[in-house]
């Protein structure tokens, strides 16, 4: 298993569309993918139709939950 990547600031990369510096991630399913990935609010909106349980078009979609940067207070 591929150990996830952060930047130097403790923020995530979206794993769909590798945008830089993400603060809020969804954890997903997708027929598009194998596994669970965190994805930015764009991606998610493409894979689940904007619908946390899905909907008729994105059957294969699953909601796993989201990760959230908790940045230190002195940055």
């Amino acid at each position: 298993m591929q150990k996830k990547t952060r930047n130097e600031r403790g923020r995530k990369p979206c794993e769909r569309c590798e945008k830089q510096d993400c603060e809020v991630l969804i954890r997903c399913q997708s027929k598009e993918w194998q596994g669970w990935k965190l994805v930015c609010g764009k991606c998610w909106h493409d894979v689940s139709g904007g619908v946390p349980d899905g909907d008729l078009n994105h059957p294969d979609y699953r909601y796993g939950g989201l990760w959230r940067y908790r940045g230190g207070a002195n940055e």
